[in-house]
């Protein structure tokens, strides 16, 4: 007797099954990604036990033919390929194909459809997988399509299902992402005889109202790369285009559950894009919260491979860098517009000020005029050589303001004339036109926001028309100087960093493995003006520092400096250097800027709120703690019950 057996069809099309269906929501997949290729335009989806009884699908769409019907669920019966180099060029979900072959095979199925065209239509009935009655009948245009039982003839994988309220979370979810992907279409969805979504066509932000939250449309930013900027042509020119919806960063989820990602219009999982989004958002999200986001990616079908899962849940990109990459600028520069945009934001009209005694909030002069000094004096300017020694309070302002009394009332043009004589002074400015280009740095009280004042001597507060602006002077600073030494340090101009040799050179002690690395990393110290040499086998002598860092902890910088290279040791050559300047930037950024606690007088708070205003990245400092937060109005009538209006 020969040991080796083919299985009959009907066995064998119950383990094909296997791939395909393997709880309901893969079956509700599958039919209405049938009901959308037939062009339907209203999708009634009823359930019951969460698909486990019953998944019943219909569509007004062209519907089948007799003869089509019949045919629709034979095994390897399918109208979206005739070969298998056609796999490349689909653009449809399928039509009435292999999928209902594997679902016959193990469910209860009704099938009721007609064309435009045909008088009656055609009813079938089947039975795992075997026909069992078919007749004509009168119906509308379209398909109706019930299965039954799922696994009634498979007890081991029926026993396999979870529990019913896991299974509806899963039909859920595939419920909201078809609904998301085709707001042209009208969809219903019932349970158990109950009615619960009813969401008609729509733009996609007012489909959010319909799914999740009344407010939620209001609270998410607009993704688009259809525009005319450069970067965003050279991907059009790649069929590669990105549009979508993301929600502020005051909008946070505990779960993966409302991000969405769609390729060419199919929702896909896709570990790569969802850390994209995620990285887009480091630092404006606490840890183990994640946002809401809609994302829709158009491209070459020879680009990726949507056949990889044999339920396509899951997508290949050919070129999977470029596109992660695509989607985390495109989160993070709209990010960017929505800080912007509250920056810029009109506040209410102040009412008056009033005195703050023994208080931890300091209030700012509303009406001052200052000096936009920016962290760039780190790094000398070739028409104004200075020998003047920094501080970090003195990173933030350079010249010497004369006291004012808050409330003492001044006129703008005095104002104006004070803050002309008092640069002109401070900056020793010998002729007219050098004192015309440093006057270009006043900002005439044209801000658009209202600066509150410091509070607990760490954060900035600003008010604005729909809420408050916390911004924390640590992170924010951080963040100018680390834009600020990518800017100006390089290999080029690294002479120009303002240096002080000691009088007397300090000397660490090391073992000698991290006395090599100091040696190898002397061209790196040297760009941020330090010079270090090697002073016996295990000691190093500093023998000058860049003046802002006169007074710092070298010890510690070092310390910092060799961790990070042991780190990253396993990088290629090019990548350890790259990684080791951005950590040892973001070091130096960090000593350098103005700590938690440290006392600003308003003419630095408005200048630091300027640099962060127009810097790159501003979202985080350079090791992802967030720079800014913001209370929303909204949030804020919530807590003192305030929210009826």
């Amino acid at each position: 007797m020969n040991k080796i057996k083919q299985l009959s069809d009907i066995e064998a099309r119950k383990i094909a099954a296997g791939e395909v269906v393997e709880r309901p929501a893969n079956v509700l997949k599958e039919l209405l990604e049938n009901s959308l290729d037939a062009g339907a335009t209203k999708i009634d989806i009823y359930l019951a036990e969460a698909g486990k009884k019953l998944i019943r699908i219909v569509d007004n769409g062209c519907g089948m033919s007799e003869a089509d019907a019949t045919l629709c669920f034979a095994h390897h019966a399918t109208s979206k390929l005739t070969q298998v180099s056609d796999l490349q060029i689909l653009n449809t979900y399928g039509f009435r194909g292999e999928a209902l072959s594997s679902i016959s095979a193990v469910s209860r199925v009704s099938l009721i459809t007609r064309e435009s065209d045909s008088e009656v239509g055609t009813k079938l009935e089947l039975a795992a997988g075997e026909l069992v009655s078919q007749v004509s009948i009168g119906c509308t245009v379209g398909t109706d399509l019930a299965i039954h039982d799922l696994f009634y003839n498979i007890p081991a994988r029926l026993k396999f299902l979870k529990k019913t309220e896991t299974e509806w979370r899963q039909m859920l979810t595939l419920f909201q992402a078809f609904a998301l992907s085709h707001t042209q279409v009208h969809f219903r969805l019932f349970s158990d005889h109950k009615l619960l979504y009813n969401c008609p066509a729509i733009n996609l932000q007012d489909r959010l109202t319909q799914l999740w939250d009344i407010n939620l449309s209001d609270q998410v930013l607009k993704l688009d790369t259809n525009n005319n900027s450069s970067s965003n042509n050279k991907n059009n020119s790649n069929n590669l285009q990105l549009s979508g919806l993301i929600s502020i960063p005051q909008i946070e989820r505990y779960n993966r559950n409302q991000l969405f990602l769609f390729v060419n219009k199919r929702w896909v999982r896709n570990i790569g894009l969802h850390k994209a989004i995620i990285k887009g958002y480091a630092g404006l999200l606490p840890e183990g919260r994640f946002p809401v986001g809609i994302i829709f990616l158009e491209l070459d079908p020879h680009e990726l491979d949507i056949n990889i899962h044999p339920r396509k849940e899951e997508v290949l990109f050919l070129q999977a860098h470029k596109i992660e990459r695509l989607v985390y600028e495109a989160v993070k520069q709209a990010l960017e517009q929505y800080v912007s945009q509250k920056f810029n934001s009109r506040p209410v009209e102040p009412t008056g000020l009033n005195s703050w005694p023994n208080s931890q909030f300091k209030p700012a002069n509303l009406t001052s005029l200052e000096l936009n000094i920016t962290a760039s004096n780190l790094v000398n300017n070739n028409n104004n050589k200075s020998n003047q020694n920094f501080s970090s309070h003195e990173l933030l302002m350079a010249t010497t303001w004369p006291q004012q009394d808050f409330y003492v009332e001044k006129s703008l043009p005095d104002l104006v004339s004070l803050a002309q004589d008092n640069l002109a002074s401070s900056l020793n400015i010998q002729d007219t036109d050098n004192f015309e280009h440093q006057q270009q740095s006043l900002n005439l009280n044209q801000r658009q926001y209202r600066l509150l004042g410091q509070y607990q001597e760490t954060y900035l507060l600003i008010e604005q028309s729909d809420g408050l602006l916390f911004v924390d002077q640590h992170a924010a600073h951080e963040r100018i100087l680390y834009e600020r030494f990518t800017q100006n340090l390089t290999q080029e101009n690294c002479a120009q960093v303002e240096t002080i040799n000691l009088l007397f050179p300090i000397v660490l002690n090391y073992t000698p493995a991290d006395v090599e690395i100091l040696i190898e990393c002397q061209a790196l110290l040297k760009l941020y003006g330090f010079l270090i040499e090697q002073f016996g086998v295990q000691q190093i002598v500093i023998q000058s520092t860049p003046i802002y860092f006169k007074n710092g902890d070298f010890k510690n910088l070092l310390a910092d400096l060799l961790v990070a290279a042991h780190d990253i040791n396993g990088l290629t050559k090019e990548l350890f250097w790259q990684e080791l300047n951005k950590r040892f930037k973001a070091q130096m950024a960090c000593k350098a800027a103005v700590k938690a606690g440290d006392i600003l007088d308003y003419e630095q708070m408005y200048s630091l709120l300027d640099e962060l205003e127009v810097v790159p990245n501003r979202l985080t400092c350079p090791h992802g703690r967030p720079t800014l937060w913001v209370l929303n109005l909204k949030d804020l009538e919530k807590k003192f019950k305030r929210d009826y209006r």
